[in-house]
């Protein structure tokens, strides 16, 4: 069950949540039949069984495979302590689990790339509605 935490951050934003999950969804059909009539296989079906499965597990938000498919790497982006539970599901079909978690501090820029200031502007220019 999720914690009152991850409940008071989940509530506030779950239409942008549910926009993610479907654009996700309908990505990964659209591209799903455009590889089924190329003849294609890029995402073996053990690596699909795996991505479905951590899709139906609580707290995840996202799963797929980055890049051009194959067996070298999937991905699954959870909220609060979920990706516990992905860890341990994919460590025992024997796969390892690099654990990337959020700065509590959110976002930062480095103040010494003369870079940041083209990023700063551009971050800043965007609206969400």
């Amino acid at each position: 069950m999720l914690g009152s935490h991850l409940a008071s951050l989940i509530e506030p934003n779950i239409n942008l949540i549910r926009f993610f999950r479907f654009s996700a969804f309908f990505f990964f059909v659209y591209s799903i039949s455009l590889i089924n009539f190329l003849n294609l296989q890029i995402e073996p079906e053990s690596q699909t069984q795996l991505l479905d499965a951590t899709m139906g597990m609580e707290g995840v938000l996202l799963a797929g495979v980055p890049g051009a498919g194959g067996f070298d790497a999937v991905f699954a982006i959870t909220l609060g302590d979920s990706g516990s539970n992905v860890t341990k599901a994919w460590s025992s079909l024997n796969v390892l689990a690099l654990l990337v978690r959020e700065d509590p501090h959110g976002v930062s820029l480095e103040t010494g790339d003369p870079r940041t200031k083209e990023i700063t502007s551009a971050v800043s220019a965007v609206q969400i509605e």
